[in-house]
């Protein structure tokens, strides 16, 4: 019960791509759960003549009467980190609702200000990326090596960035025309697919192809890769949709 847990980590922030905001991303970091027996660990670091027993009996207490006051229906101050307190689970129907129409209670809790202060010089250790959708980071001509976006027509193109090996059923390399709200069009009926025959290279990193010919000049078109292949190389349940964070177009 009282192995002696290291508590050290590194602190990555996941990234997930903006499916409203294609030049952003949204950021979560993964949990790293400490064991209480890891907590008391590091408190025994710190002050080495505390009984370790004492620490888990007193922390016991605490807790059982933290959940005596909550099942009261009062808000419990938790060694001044914050509130915890009962809120409503979804929402209460009908227009004069009684007691019984209550859905069900949870918990739920507010940091106070000083717990915030507490991580506000705290930096990320790295970047992970999620493992869901395609990244294409670069687009290249491959006849004349630009990477602002303007290709030529039914030249061979490079894309580079990460997740990218094509595979499975439905998938591919696809270029969608951008909508008038500059967004890429998501009706698939008006996408266009590279023939994948042409691929050059299909690895994660880089995938080199030949433009569609029907692709029109002037137009601009978003870069969707489509995949069930997942970072392992194995086939995925459910394929995943990249798109480019710039449109291209065919120069005219």
């Amino acid at each position: 019960m009282f192995e002696n847990t290291d508590a050290s980590h590194k602190l990555y922030v996941k990234l997930h791509t903006n499916p409203f905001d294609r030049e952003s991303y949204i950021g979560m970091v993964p949990r790293n759960t400490l064991s209480m027996d890891a907590v008391v660990t590091e408190i025994m670091k710190k002050d080495p003549g505390i009984s370790k027993y004492a620490v888990y009996h007193s922390a016991e207490l605490i807790k059982e009467e933290i959940m005596a006051q909550l099942a009261t229906g009062c808000a419990v101050n938790v060694l001044d980190l914050g509130t915890m307190y009962i809120g409503v689970e979804g929402k209460i129907t009908g227009s004069n609702p009684s007691p019984t129409d209550i859905p069900d209670f949870l918990i739920k809790f507010t940091p106070a200000p000083k717990v915030q202060e507490s991580i506000a010089s705290t930096a990320a250790d790295g970047i992970m990326y999620s493992d869901e959708e395609p990244v294409i980071k670069v687009i290249t001509g491959m006849t004349d090596g630009k990477t602002d976006g303007t290709l030529i027509a039914q030249d061979f193109v490079e894309l580079t960035g990460r997740k990218l090996k094509v595979g499975g059923t439905g998938c591919g390399i696809f270029f969608a025309p951008a909508a008038a709200d500059g967004s890429a069009e998501t009706d698939e009926t008006k996408w266009i697919a590279a023939d994948l025959t042409t691929l050059r290279q299909n690895l994660p990193k880089t995938l080199r192809f030949k433009l569609p010919a029907s692709l029109e000049k002037d137009v601009p078109y978003y870069i969707a890769v489509r995949t069930l292949i997942s970072s392992s190389s194995r086939e995925k349940k459910n394929a995943s949709t990249g798109f480019s964070r710039i449109t291209v177009k065919i120069a005219g």
